[in-house]
């Protein structure tokens, strides 16, 4: 019975685990070795099963080995920040932990036992506590998965803020879980105290639950507001493109009606007269065609720059003429909220400094099989953060952490420096897309 009870529940952990990996590889990119760390993180998280008696008084020990070298493994499945890897593993620990507790608690308590250290570690009891809380965190996954999470998972990592709030409350819970059951052993028979870890489990498990789906409320609905703010600023930076793009027609049009006239009138002219004219409608020519003019292959991309271009002038900063060829594939909303928030970025640091240290250097060029966006401008002082200054940290939170986000999104990397030239802060961000 104890052997069989020990191979179901390495089958039922493997199902959770797999199930688990599953849902959330849908919301986060993985490295390309991801399947071989999964399996060794299936491995290691099978060894609390192995209760064997030399080993049984040292429960905690095994639990806090597993848990650091579980770290690790997860940590080279999923291509993400090292809180969402802390989340992502004490989320599956907590699930495990308190169906334990609270199984293993009832099952005490109809043989009549208290529950402690000691009474936990029975082989039977042990290995039908596991198998039935690993049974009932499949049944959960399930649930949330179908029911609750659908699409909101993206946008609650995105929220790093509320990311956060919620691996300090899985802390707290389980260092609360952990102290329900932290004497060793209890020889008489207490029946309040069973029934009040049965009680608290109960009470961590949906506080968490609660907490969770609130969480991810809080990220989908943020998303959602950032996400119709974006659709309005891509409208208006093409309404402003194509506004730009109708006067240059229009204004080309009078000049080519005007043109016609002049070009007609100039056979009736002497050499020098001619001459003159021609330099003037040269002139106004360039004039005209210098008020649109194509810095990328990209239409959102002109767009942006357009509006940003604009912006720069109303600061009292010539943005100098540059041509950014965009060769990789990303989808339309990830393209704007990139750059636009590489431009808004580069605009407010400027908007800091004094207008005769304004300065700013944007590139593109090839190095190594990658294609390199390089980012350069004056930042006020050497303590520049590589944050959101925002007051709406919820909605702005993202920062500089949404470009790397989005940029990892598709392989690439993203490098930040502060430099000091000329006496002068410099704040440096480049952008590498893989040409391979």
């Amino acid at each position: 019975m104890e052997y069989l009870l020990l191979v179901l529940s390495v089958i039922a952990m493997v199902v959770s685990l797999y199930i688990y990996f599953t849902r959330y590889m849908k919301a986060i990119p993985v490295y390309k070795n991801f399947k071989l760390f999964i399996i060794l993180f299936m491995v290691v998280s099978a060894i609390p099963l192995f209760n064997f008696k030399g080993i049984q008084p040292y429960y905690g020990l095994r639990a806090l080995l597993v848990l650091i070298i579980s770290f690790f493994m997860i940590s080279h499945v999923f291509r993400t920040n090292i809180l969402t890897k802390v989340f992502l593993l004490l989320n599956y620990f907590i699930y495990i932990f308190t169906g334990f507790l609270f199984f293993s608690t009832i099952i005490l308590t109809i043989k009549g036992q208290t529950i402690s250290l000691d009474s936990v570690n029975q082989n039977t009891l042990y290995n039908l506590s596991y198998l039935l809380s690993y049974m009932f965190a499949i049944i959960m996954f399930m649930l949330i998965d179908k029911v609750i999470v659908k699409n909101k998972i993206l946008s609650f990592f995105n929220q790093k803020n509320v990311l956060l709030n919620l691996v300090i409350l899985q802390i707290v819970l389980i260092f609360n879980a952990i102290f329900l059951v932290s004497e060793r052993s209890i020889q008489e028979y207490l029946g309040w105290f069973n029934r009040g870890v049965i009680f608290n489990t109960v009470a961590i498990y949906f506080t968490y639950v609660l907490s969770f789906i609130l969480s991810l409320n809080i990220g989908y609905l943020s998303g959602y507001k950032f996400y119709s703010q974006t659709l309005k600023q891509q409208l208006d930076t093409q309404l402003s493109h194509y506004k730009k793009y109708e006067d240059y027609m229009q204004s080309l049009a009078k000049f080519q009606h005007d043109y016609e006239k002049i070009n007609h009138a100039l056979t009736m002219l002497d050499q020098n007269t001619a001459k003159d004219i021609f330099v003037t409608s040269k002139e106004e020519l360039d004039q005209i065609t210098s008020k649109y003019k194509k810095y990328s292959n990209h239409y959102i991309l002109d767009a942006l720059i357009l509006d940003f271009k604009t912006k720069l002038e109303k600061i009292g900063l010539k943005f100098k003429d540059v041509f950014l060829p965009v060769s990789f594939e990303m989808s339309e909303y990830d393209f704007i909220k990139l750059f636009y928030n590489i431009f808004q970025n580069i605009y407010e640091a400027l908007v800091k400094v004094e207008l005769a240290d304004r300065a700013l250097e944007i590139k593109q060029y090839v190095s190594n099989n990658y294609q390199i966006y390089d980012f350069k401008n004056t930042a006020h002082g050497a303590n520049y953060q590589f944050k959101t200054t925002k007051t709406n940290k919820i909605l702005h939170g993202y920062g500089l952490t949404i470009i790397e986000d989005i940029v990892q999104k598709y392989g690439g990397i993203v490098t930040k420096e502060i430099k000091l030239e000329n006496e002068k802060y410099y704040f440096e961000m480049k952008l590498y897309f893989s040409m391979k």
